[in-house]
């Protein structure tokens, strides 16, 4: 793309390059004004919805949400663990600009990553 390209997807020759999963995704999202241009609420409303599209992602070991405390008290977590034994941790803050999505909308890519990368996969919750 140029720098004075203003589209959000990719041109038709890199569509070709896409994963058929990701394709799939964003020919249901297409004609769908960006995130940018909503309301909080009304954006963050949007993004429930597309989590159907997501899927459920793959089966791990285990998931277990709980309370990380910190100084200014709990926040939600959710610890993927793709083995009894995972060989480290990840620790993945979710994009949304401190303000849209949550852990259920990133559940099934911290599935994927704990079985890609072999690691517990620690998802926190923004406050």
């Amino acid at each position: 793309m140029s720098d004075t390209d203003d589209s959000l997807g990719p041109t038709e020759a890199e569509h070709g390059l896409l994963d058929p999963q990701v394709r799939k995704i964003l020919e249901k999202l297409s004609g769908r004004p960006p995130l940018s241009c909503e309301t909080p609420a009304s954006a963050r409303e949007q993004q429930a919805k597309a989590r159907a599209l997501y899927g459920s992602g793959p089966d791990v070991h285990s998931v277990r949400d709980f309370v990380l405390p910190t100084r200014k008290g709990g926040i939600l977590a959710r610890l993927f663990l793709p083995s009894a034994l995972p060989e480290g941790l990840v620790v993945y803050t979710h994009g949304g600009g401190w303000m849209l999505g949550c852990i259920d909308d990133f559940d099934p890519l911290a599935r994927k990553l704990a079985i890609g990368s072999r690691h517990a996969v620690l998802l926190p919750e923004y406050r």
